[in-house]
């Protein structure tokens, strides 16, 4: 019979199973329809159809639909052979690794975790367009395009290994995207910005407006990626498939002083900003904004501003992206194109390229040698005049010489004979 658990609406039904007894919740509070689920399951034992009754102690066919569906029982065998979802989310992950940054996965996995919970069987048919629809129309503007970008991913995993035939969410629509967010202040605000922050996250402010990089790669720096005869900073790219696996990120020289100061008192091996998480650096960032009255910028907008100063200054595209981890200028000249140097700017850039080349010009002079631009040449033995030694005291170098003119003026043109060419 039908039973109830304490502090539970829901009714339970117990059944034998070729693998033993099982308890399993109706997902009903109606007796009546509970009463009639037990019926169900004793005429399926008696009809011999034990492989309906693994499915539903799996939970691979939920006992309602067992009720509803009694009638047609090849097609509550294929749900029942349906593949469970929920194992090939890791495996899905673990695809990505090679492809997307960490924080990326992380993000795509937990968006489809919500709907694939973990340890709950979730059956490939059930993986429908109306299910995602109503699951994405949960979520905010933001979050619902995220969500779309990790479920698409998950369900193109599916067809590629034979689980769907075909993927339900490109049929969904989905909002454009907002226009990319560029707030940012110049270089006596971001000063301002750092200096109002106590120990630790001052330099750090600085490191991040005064390089480019991102929060969770200066989180992990040490003190040996600080090159102080340089100014410099290696730190690896946070993107899988980046150009390079390596930066090289120089600091600008208004931060220069706070990240040298804090770099100086660390020894080599430890890290840069040991015990300081992301929380803390947002609190500490937003106080500091407000003593300062600067309003509406992110702690992500630090990079907004280096990237800003740069293109302003000149720096070329590709420069950029390096810096800033992208894997190629169209993403720089797409937020921050409008930043490019206006005529006069220009102009001084062309002068400073202008005198880069006479001084690599001069530099190029002094170590191929004159003799590159001055060449001397020395006239074939046919064409050269024939000297007399006028010398009266020199008899031997006349008497030595003498042989040589007489075989020069008798050698035609053009004579290569072994005779000519030995002499």
């Amino acid at each position: 019979m039908p039973f109830r658990r304490p502090a539970r609406a829901t009714w339970y039904v117990q059944f034998s199973t070729p693998r033993g007894v099982v308890r399993r919740s109706t997902r009903t509070t109606d007796r009546d329809t509970a009463v009639e689920i037990e019926r169900l399951i004793r005429e399926l034992r008696a009809r011999g159809a034990d492989d309906l009754l693994e499915a539903a102690a799996d939970g691979r066919i939920p006992l309602g639909a067992l009720l509803v569906r009694r009638d047609d029982l090849d097609a509550l065998r294929g749900t029942a052979a349906a593949r469970d979802l929920e194992p090939l989310v890791r495996e899905w992950a673990a695809s990505m690794d090679a492809r997307l940054a960490p924080d990326t996965v992380r993000r795509h996995r937990r968006a489809v975790e919500t709907l694939v919970v973990p340890g709950a069987p979730f059956p490939s048919h059930a993986l429908t367009t109306e299910a995602v629809s109503r699951w994405l129309s949960l979520r905010g503007e933001r979050s619902r395009r995220r969500a779309h970008a990790a479920i698409s991913s998950f369900a193109v995993f599916l067809v590629e290994r034979g689980v769907i035939r075909s993927s339900p969410v490109p049929r969904l629509g989905v909002s454009a995207p907002a226009p990319a967010r560029c707030r940012w202040i110049d270089a006596a605000a971001m000063t301002r910005l750092a200096e109002a922050q106590p120990g630790p996250f001052c330099a750090l402010s600085a490191m991040l407006g005064g390089t480019g990089l991102e929060l969770a790669t200066v989180l992990d720096l040490r003190r040996r990626d600080v090159d102080v005869e340089r100014r410099e900073v290696r730190a690896p790219s946070r993107r899988r498939g980046a150009p390079q696996a390596v930066r090289v990120a120089r600091v600008a020289d208004w931060a220069w002083r706070h990240v040298a100061r804090h770099a100086r008192a660390l020894p080599p091996g430890a890290r840069l900003f040991a015990g300081i998480d992301r929380r803390a650096v947002e609190v500490a960032h937003r106080e500091a904004c407000e003593a300062e009255g600067i309003a509406a910028y992110r702690l992500q907008d630090q990079r907004h501003s280096w990237a800003v100063r740069a293109v302003r200054a000149g720096m070329p595209a590709e420069l950029v992206a390096r810096q800033l981890g992208l894997a190629g200028p169209a993403r720089v000249l797409a937020v921050y194109g409008r930043f490019a140097p206006e005529r006069a700017e220009l102009d001084r850039w062309e002068q400073l390229a202008t005198a880069q080349d006479a001084e690599r010009g001069a530099r190029e002079k002094v170590a191929l040698g004159h003799a590159l631009y001055h060449p001397v040449y020395q006239p074939r033995a046919a064409d050269a005049p024939t000297t007399r030694n006028t010398s009266d005291v020199n008899e031997l170098d006349d008497a030595w010489t003498a042989p040589r003119r007489r075989l020069a003026g008798s050698a035609a043109p053009g004579d290569t004979g072994p005779r000519t060419l030995r002499h």
